[in-house]
């Protein structure tokens, strides 16, 4: 099934960019001033709402599987007790006092701690941060838990790859956390159109890595595979292939990744990505790109 949180965060993104360039937006006077700090929170809300999101759809993937809780490796048992435990408190404290809202919580949360000794049923708080906001250490350590090598390295190199040039993920989340805090809690803080025009960029970059990554070990967390469980090294830049739809203006093109002719044309650039899909295997994602490069689009097909 595709990820409806992928969907809503690329409709978000072209909404943002249409919103940075209107006049109003770009003002130098307290109007402007006052839309672009409120820009640069959403966007940095983009990143965190989208990690939350994905992190529902994986945990779902994973549970339908055939492990039991006692199957996995040690370290997520005890993460998925202790952090969901340390998460789900942090939450309590944040939520209001509706008793629906706390009851769906309270359901979702008893569901996943009574089934440690059965059938999967890991909450998506097992990956999470326990504060309000995501820090790129949260971001880091997320990915280390799906047994992601080096995961600044491996994810800078995924976006190499998915044609963001040497982008330093890393001081770009911590770049938006910053700016994200600053127009939050400073009421005179100033941030320009131009450094604006950049977070759609930063936030699509950060967010396709993490998916194509968290994504790749999801299946092979939810198999199973013992390879995977006893190696926390298992996920680098070899762990997986891309499968790129790349607008050539006349038509479209399937490119495999190191391939120098398409391996498929069609001037029906979202059939081409969908056969794309059908024929990734499950350590291989699919992105579609733009005639100048710029990523448009992307999927993990074995888990959507």
């Amino acid at each position: 099934m595709a990820s409806t949180t992928r969907d809503d965060l690329l409709v978000a993104v072209e909404a943002f960019k249409t919103a940075v360039d209107d006049p109003v937006v770009r003002a130098g006077d307290a109007v402007g001033d006052l839309l672009r700090r409120g820009l640069t929170v959403s966007g940095f809300n983009l990143l965190e709402t989208f990690i939350a999101g994905r992190m529902g759809e994986i945990a779902s993937h994973v549970n339908s599987g055939s492990s039991q809780f006692v199957d996995l490796p040690d370290a997520l048992q005890v993460r998925a007790i202790k952090n969901t435990i340390s998460v789900a408190s942090g939450r309590v404290r944040r939520m209001g006092r509706e008793p629906a809202t706390l009851r769906a919580f309270a359901r979702s949360l008893g569901a996943s701690l009574s089934a440690v000794d059965r059938t999967l049923e890991l909450s998506p708080l097992t990956w999470m941060w326990s504060g309000s906001n995501m820090a790129s250490d949260d971001y880091h350590q997320i990915l280390r838990a799906f047994h992601v090598k080096d995961p600044w390295v491996t994810a800078n190199a995924i976006a190499t790859r998915m044609g963001y040039g040497s982008l330093d993920l890393r001081v770009a989340i911590d770049d938006l956390a910053r700016e994200r805090h600053k127009c939050a809690h400073e009421a005179r803080h100033g941030v320009t159109a131009l450094w604006l025009r950049s977070v759609p960029e930063r936030v699509t970059a950060a967010a396709a890595c993490f998916d194509v990554l968290a994504s790749i070990a999801a299946a092979q967390l939810r198999t199973g595979s013992q390879a995977f469980f006893k190696n926390t090294d298992a996920i680098d830049g070899t762990s997986l292939q891309f499968r790129r739809v790349v607008d050539r203006g006349r038509d479209s093109a399937e490119m495999l990744e190191g391939a120098r002719r398409a391996y498929r044309t069609d001037r029906d650039a979202s059939a081409l990505f969908s056969a794309a899909a059908g024929r990734c295997t499950d350590r291989e994602a699919v992105i579609a790109q733009s005639a100048t490069g710029d990523l448009t689009r992307w999927a993990v097909p074995a888990i959507g």
